[in-house]
């Protein structure tokens, strides 16, 4: 019997060659052990593909199981009503955006300050071209 090493150094023409020589006697149940372990090698592939998929499916399953308990445990984030009276809830509102009116117009100003300093500056700089 050739060892592998020397099985891989022979080329195509070869193995066909000495595949073609009926000389040569085959085991009895050769046939039969190919197919037990061709058979074996598919259920092991089969059965680390199932593992694999139990993987995921278990993995799966803790993400959804993480989820559902941080949506049950955690505080929700409802807000409360302040203020039982429409109206004080109305003139809270007018207030607040009195509030952000004086912010705008303080931001607008100084906006027209930074603007006649740049339009200085473009004057500046189209005199020289």
């Amino acid at each position: 019997m050739k060892q592998l090493e020397d099985i891989e150094k022979l080329s195509a023409e070869d193995l066909e060659r000495i595949s073609a020589d009926e000389s040569i006697l085959v085991p009895k149940g050769i046939g039969r052990d190919l197919r037990t372990a061709l058979a074996a090698a598919a259920f092991a592939e089969e059965a680390a593909a199932q593992r694999r998929r139990n993987r995921i499916r278990y993995i799966l399953l803790a993400g959804a199981a993480a989820v559902v308990t941080a949506v049950l445990l955690l505080p929700s984030n409802t807000p409360q009503d302040t203020f039982d009276d429409p109206k004080l809830a109305y003139a809270e509102l007018e207030r607040t955006f009195s509030y952000i009116s004086r912010k705008m117009d303080t931001g607008i100003a100084m906006t027209g300050k930074f603007n006649e300093s740049i339009e200085t500056v473009n004057n500046a700089i189209n005199k020289i071209k």
